[in-house]
């Protein structure tokens, strides 16, 4: 039985291996039948890339699964494509069939259902992936009644991942769940909102700061979008103070979480 663990990497077999956007990737990984990544959120798990020269050390990169934990038999990560990145040079020579080194999880940041009347997502390219598991925890668990409001940056509407699952997700959950989009570029067939996240975006689709305590906000995305929007943070451990447009509209930094 192949079991994810927290103690040593152990390979874990792709099924499946798709192209989701023009930068994006979904990798499929199998687990037993009967099997689910049964993770809390927000968790992420760490993969081990190969070094290309035996002398070297492996790579290691932290990313969060996607897939729900009552999902059986496989989880997936989404993972985005970087012209000089080493994770883009190790997808590029995968193929169905072959063995990841995984290990994991460690749980990031805590959510405790019906803990918060609103929820603010504000996510930029693949950073979607922690805010999925929250929504998937959420819309799954009908006893918790918290309202997700989510803000998806992106460059253009064929760079959005998973476009059609969100809209889905918001049509079957509209009195919960509302999705925004912002892409840099639009042509005229766009409907939805162009340019870059500011402060009038901002109050446009996130929770107000007046429910203090009974409102949160979640941002990741680029390191120079989360410091324009939030500030940066310090590492992966310390959150450092809050600033940029968060602050500046009322928002608390015990209620924001930088990923």
């Amino acid at each position: 039985m192949t079991q994810i663990s927290q103690d040593k990497f152990t390979p874990f077999e792709i099924i499946k291996i798709e192209r989701i956007s023009p930068r994006v990737f979904l990798l499929r990984f199998k687990l037993n039948e009967n099997e689910g990544l049964n993770i809390l959120p927000l968790s992420s798990i760490i993969i081990q890339i190969p070094p290309e020269n035996e002398k070297d050390e492996p790579t290691l990169r932290y990313y969060t699964p996607t897939t729900s934990k009552n999902v059986k038999g496989y989880f997936e990560l989404v993972i985005k494509e970087y012209s000089a990145g080493m994770m883009t040079k190790y997808i590029s020579k995968l193929k169905v069939g072959d063995l990841v080194q995984i290990k994991g999880p460690y749980l990031i940041h805590e959510y405790t259902p019906n803990s918060k009347k609103e929820i603010g997502m504000i996510a930029g390219g693949t950073g979607f992936t922690p805010m999925l598991q929250v929504i998937n925890a959420i819309l799954n668990n009908k006893d918790d009644k918290t309202v997700i409001k989510m803000l998806f940056a992106n460059k253009t509407s064929k760079d959005i991942p998973l476009k059609d699952y969100f809209d889905n997700l918001e049509d079957n959950n509209k009195k919960q769940f509302n999705i925004s989009y912002i892409v840099d570029s639009s042509d005229s067939s766009w409907k939805g909102e162009t340019g870059y996240i500011t402060k009038d975006i901002i109050k446009k689709y996130m929770p107000s700061p007046k429910l203090q305590n009974e409102g949160f906000i979640y941002i990741v995305g680029p390191p120079k979008m989360i410091e324009i929007i939030s500030g940066p943070k310090m590492s992966f451990t310390e959150q450092g103070p809050l600033s940029g447009f968060l602050k500046e509209l009322g928002y608390k930094a015990e209620n924001v979480f930088k990923f």
